[in-house]
């Protein structure tokens, strides 16, 4: 175990330490002078690490006992694997109404969008809170990874979507593993969470722009449809949802008696999807908790995207 601490300023070095002093052999304790972002701080670790696996893990975030096998058995039976996704789950559920909806947000999002991506060996982002990789690839691509830059400045959010990315390019296929599952810490609150919206937001911009540099040419053997398809769906959504949504409002403010039942009823039509997936998942009606979200998002968060689109190059 590699535990890097990024500079921080709270008693997170006085527990790697105590760690190191419970298991000398184990851990390999790092302390960096200061903050210099997520991206360096898994570059120390890259640079420490000999194994043929790297899992990299979140601070915020526990894994199950038998997620490391898990995560891991992809690779073992498959050399065309380069990099799997882990299943990640809200830890903090007790702590709020935003922790117990994004909670089926995220079963929905991995169980469902990046399940349907593996199946065409393209999972379009491994999360940073709890992925694997080949670790002969991620050397081979840590220079570029590192020098990442956006319209000339150094890229200093995204690094998870960009491992994906380019490990994709390298001509390797990348995963989702279902039953290797983290639990990490979320926002309680309403600007946390936009913050955390707003950079992963920004993030899928620059790197759907990456990917559509290369999907369209042969990065790699054997079927690439998949990985195209998936793409030409995330620029719908980018561009051709947000058109939509701009007349969903505009017929909102225009005829409110109208429309308002009518867009209660596609938020319902749509959260129930969620609905389902949770409780075929969970067998729990904590689902439910998606019909809450869908309004949310609507009144609340419609904005990220479209600022967003308009502030690609911010880092913040």
């Amino acid at each position: 175990i590699i535990a890097v601490d990024d500079g921080s300023v709270d008693d997170t070095w006085r527990w790697i330490l105590e760690a190191k002093r419970e298991l000398p052999d184990r851990i390999t304790a790092i302390r960096l002078p200061h903050n210099q972002g997520k991206r360096h701080a898994l570059l120390t670790g890259f640079k420490k690490s000999t194994g043929e696996i790297l899992i990299t893990v979140d601070s915020d975030s526990v894994v199950e006992p038998e997620t490391i096998q898990r995560i891991v058995s992809p690779f073992v039976s498959d050399s065309r694997v380069g990099a799997v996704a882990g299943n990640v789950r809200v830890l903090n559920l007790s702590e709020g109404l935003i922790p117990r909806m994004l909670d089926v947000v995220f079963l929905f999002s991995f169980d469902f969008i990046r399940a349907s991506q593996s199946m065409v060996n393209a999972v379009m982002c491994t999360p940073g809170a709890l992925s694997a990789y080949r670790g002969r690839v991620v050397r081979k691509i840590l220079p570029e990874w590192i020098g990442q830059t956006f319209l000339g400045r150094p890229a200093n959010i995204g690094e998870d979507r960009a491992m994906t990315n380019l490990i994709l390019r390298e001509g390797f296929h990348t995963l989702f593993q279902q039953d290797a599952k983290v639990y990490t810490h979320v926002p309680v609150r309403y600007k946390n969470l936009c913050r955390m919206f707003l950079r992963w937001a920004r993030s899928n911009i620059r790197e759907t722009l990456v990917m559509t540099s290369f999907a369209f040419r042969k990065f790699r053997n054997g079927p690439m449809l998949g990985a195209r398809v998936n793409l030409i769906l995330s620029w719908g959504a980018l561009t051709k949802s947000q058109v939509l949504m701009a007349f969903t409002y505009g017929c909102l403010i225009v005829d409110p008696g109208s429309y308002v039942l009518l867009i209660l009823l596609g938020i319902v039509i749509h959260a129930s999807f969620q609905v389902l997936l949770y409780l075929w998942r969970e067998r729990t009606t904590d689902g439910l908790w998606a019909y809450l979200y869908g309004v949310f998002w609507f009144m609340a968060l419609f904005w990220i995207t479209p600022y967003a689109l308009l502030t690609p190059h911010k880092n913040g």
